[in-house]
C-alpha cells in the first residue's frame, strides 16, 4: 500500500492518493460560508398511531467547493470536494479514514438502491412468518419504501405555493415537490439567505448526484431549504434545519487530524 504524508486536507483525490492543501485554498476563495445543523427523523403509521422509527443529526460545514458533514452521535464525517470529484470519509473513533472518488460513490449508491428493489420479494416472504406488532412494522415499513421507489420513478418537479411560516427564524415559503404531478412533498425555503454561485454548481448538484431521493429539491429552488417532508404512505421523512449561520468557516475545519491512519478499505471498488 502506497505510504502517505501524515498533513492531510480536503482538496483533490488523485485515485489512491491523499488529500493536498494548495487546490483546498484555491477553493476557498469563494464567497460561500455556511454551516448548519441539520435533524432527519422518520415516522411510521401503524393503524391509529405514528411511530418515530429514528431521529438523527447531522452537521454541515461548506466553505466555497468543499463541505464537511458530520454524524452526530456517530463519530464519523465525511468531507467532500465537488469540484474535484473527491470525498474522504472519517471515523474519529477508530481513527481512520478512507478517501474514493466522488464518482465511485455515485455508482455504489445506484447500485444499493437496485439492490434494494431486488430484494422486495425476499423481504415480503420474511413478513409472512413474522407476528403481532413486528409484523405490522415491517409490512409497513415495504410499503413506504415501495411507494418511495415507485414516486422517484417518475419526472420530479416543484412549485411554489402561497403559504408562509417562520422556520429557526428565518420566514420561509412553502414549496411542493411532486412526482408525475401527484402531491407527495413539502419544501420549505428560506429566501432571504443569499447563496454563492458555486452552491448549485457544486454543492446542489453533488449532492443530487450522489442520492436523488433525497437532495434532488437543492437545485430547483431559489434559497435554502429549511424543512422537507416527504411522505410515502405510511412513512414519513422530515429533514429541519435547526440552526443556520454564514460566518467565516476557517480552514482547520476541514484538516484532517495528523494520527488518522488509512482504513484497510481504501479505494475499495464498489460492491
Amino acid at each position: 500500500m502506497k505510504k502517505y504524508k501524515k498533513s492531510r486536507c480536503l482538496a483533490t483525490v488523485p485515485v489512491c492518493a491523499v488529500l493536498c492543501l494548495p487546490i483546498l485554498m484555491s477553493a476557498f476563495n469563494a464567497r460561500a460560508d455556511l454551516a448548519w445543523d441539520e435533524t432527519t427523523t422518520i415516522t411510521l403509521k401503524l393503524k391509529d398511531t405514528e411511530k418515530q422509527m429514528s431521529s438523527e443529526k447531522q452537521s454541515y460545514s461548506l466553505k466555497g467547493t468543499v463541505v464537511r458533514i458530520d454524524y452526530i452521535g456517530r463519530g464519523g464525517a465525511t468531507f467532500y470536494n465537488f469540484q474535484n470529484r473527491a470525498a474522504v470519509m472519517v471515523d474519529f473513533r477508530q481513527r481512520t479514514f478512507v478517501s474514493v472518488p466522488v464518482n465511485d460513490l455515485i455508482i455504489q449508491k445506484r447500485q444499493d438502491r437496485e439492490k434494494m428493489k431486488r430484494e422486495f420479494p425476499k423481504r415480503e416472504a420474511v413478513i409472512e412468518r413474522q407476528e403481532g406488532e413486528m409484523r405490522e412494522t415491517t409490512a409497513a415499513q415495504l410499503e413506504a419504501q415501495k411507494i418511495k421507489y415507485g414516486l422517484w420513478a417518475k419526472p420530479y418537479s416543484i412549485r411554489l405555493t402561497e403559504e408562509r411560516a417562520e422556520i429557526a427564524g428565518h420566514n420561509c415559503k412553502k414549496y411542493e415537490g411532486l412526482s408525475g404531478g401527484a402531491v407527495f412533498q413539502e419544501v420549505w425555503v428560506a429566501e432571504d439567505i443569499e447563496l454563492d454561485n458555486q452552491y448549485k454548481r457544486y454543492f446542489a448538484n453533488g449532492m443530487v448526484q450522489l442520492d436523488p431521493q433525497q437532495h434532488s429539491h437543492l437545485t430547483r429552488v431559489p434559497g435554502f431549504p429549511m424543512k422537507v417532508v416527504s411522505r410515502y404512505g405510511p412513512g414519513t421523512v422530515t429533514r429541519e434545519v435547526t440552526h443556520i449561520t454564514d460566518s467565516k468557516i476557517t480552514a482547520d475545519a476541514f484538516i484532517l487530524p495528523e494520527d488518522l491512519k488509512v482504513s484497510p478499505y481504501l479505494n475499495r471498488p464498489p460492491q
